[in-house]
């Protein structure tokens, strides 16, 4: 069961292998944006492990259903999403 969610991270490190190709000649222009590459990736690593801790939290009690799934993966996603932003902000 783990071999399709290995293929699936396996895939998303490429992809963002990609973009960082892509911001090269970016990245090159301005050395100390290199140092961010790490973080950034960890925040999201971060955040996308919580939302499925709460969401598997919420399966274990019982508080999460088919009916109301799709409305807590919203506003956990939400949650992750403004709080990265804010992160973001701050560091600037």
């Amino acid at each position: 069961m783990r071999t399709p969610w290995l293929a699936v991270n396996l895939a998303t490190g490429l992809l963002g292998a990609y973009v960082v190709s892509r911001f090269e000649g970016t990245i090159r222009q301005f050395a100390v944006l290199a140092v961010f590459l790490p973080v950034v990736a960890s925040m999201g690593g971060n955040a996308a492990a919580q939302t499925l801790t709460v969401m598997v939290r919420g399966m274990a009690l019982g508080d999460l259903s088919w009916a109301n799934a799709g409305r807590a993966l919203f506003r956990s996603s939400s949650w992750d999403a403004s709080t990265e932003s804010r992160s973001g902000r701050s560091s600037r």
